[in-house]
């Protein structure tokens, strides 16, 4: 079950019980979740409360959705084990950093496992995931350091279940 939303974490895909003010459930709010969604991404891996805004709301509860969470898990497994026998054609994508990607690949399976499984996860997690997966100036694709990019997924990882330090 993945509905247990309220108090300052929204963990899970469902907005059932939470009160109407707060989600705002009209056609507007989803607009702007969906429009505003890298700038709401940002807010909640900052720490943002989901029940803050009806926008965030509505984001918190689309990015810990079941459909969002396979999708994210799919994103890493092919990461993670990309098609074999296809040489790559030209792609304006962004290559993740291999180096990177090998010295990350038990945390990144954990991130993936932990979406597929039915349990709650946290908003912020998943946000920080989101970040991590679409953004081109990430640990992923353009780390600073070596092992960065180990560092933020087990950031995500501690996010995710609700371990992480909010001081």
């Amino acid at each position: 079950m993945r509905d247990q939303s309220g108090g300052i974490h929204l963990v899970a895909g469902d907005l059932q019980g939470l009160s109407a003010s707060a989600t705002e459930r009209g056609i507007l709010t989803k607009v702007r979740a969906r429009l505003r969604g890298r700038s709401l991404d940002r807010a909640l891996s900052n720490g943002e409360d989901p029940a803050s805004s009806p926008v965030l709301t509505r984001r918190a509860a689309w990015l810990t959705s079941t459909k969002n969470r396979d999708a994210l898990a799919r994103s890493i497994r092919r990461l993670l084990d990309p098609p074999s026998g296809r040489r790559p054609g030209p792609s304006a994508a962004v290559p993740p950093h291999r180096g990177e990607l090998a010295g990350a690949r038990m945390p990144l399976a954990r991130v993936a496992a932990l979406l597929e499984i039915d349990e709650p996860v946290y908003a912020r997690g998943v946000a920080r995931l989101q970040l991590l997966l679409t953004d081109g100036d990430s640990a992923l694709y353009a780390p600073l350091v070596t092992g960065e990019l180990r560092g933020e997924v087990e950031g995500i990882l501690d996010a995710l279940e609700g371990r992480e330090e909010t001081w």
